[in-house]
């Protein structure tokens, strides 16, 4: 009995941390395209976050992809871009159902210029996510989520 109250407070404790890091991750995300410094320390944050939580790869995808808006040199600003888009698209594939990896997505293709032909699936992410909304248990995704999904409505 001891051990199994042991084993459910790590759990518990292990999510809590999580919670907590995916919500400062969510905060460093917000203000990653402003802020080289943030951007980095974004980045720095989730390395090696691959193995550990998808969503948290999907954040280091697109930290990865807008670092692109901060370095300087044309090659490099398209090494981190495909970089960045060949990540997200590897987590998307794995788990397409993933409401905070297509709501990264969708934040990515509505900031890109078009020229990069990283658009194309703006529309089809727009609608999952205002079929996921409802049914979002996260209270602090639902409300990034539906504030972003206002700021498209003219499109």
């Amino acid at each position: 009995m001891r051990k199994w109250i042991l084993t459910c407070a790590g759990i518990l404790l292990f999510k809590v941390a999580l919670c907590n890091q995916l919500s400062e991750v969510r905060q460093l995300y917000m203000k990653a395209a402003d802020s080289e410094t943030v951007c980095r320390q974004l980045l720095q944050k989730l390395s090696g976050s691959g193995e550990r939580d998808k969503v948290l790869s999907g954040y280091q995808a697109a930290a990865t992809i807008i670092m692109a808006k901060h370095l300087s040199r044309p090659s490099d600003k398209m090494s981190s871009f495909n970089k960045g888009k060949k990540m997200l698209e590897a987590m998307i594939f794995t788990d397409t159902g993933n409401v905070e990896l297509r709501y990264i997505r969708l934040t990515i293709q509505a900031h890109l210029p078009g020229f990069l032909g990283y658009r194309k699936q703006m529309n089809t992410d727009k609608y999952f996510l205002r079929k996921a909304l409802t049914g979002l248990q996260d209270k602090e995704l639902k409300l990034l989520v539906s504030g972003f999904l206002k700021t498209l409505e003219p499109y």
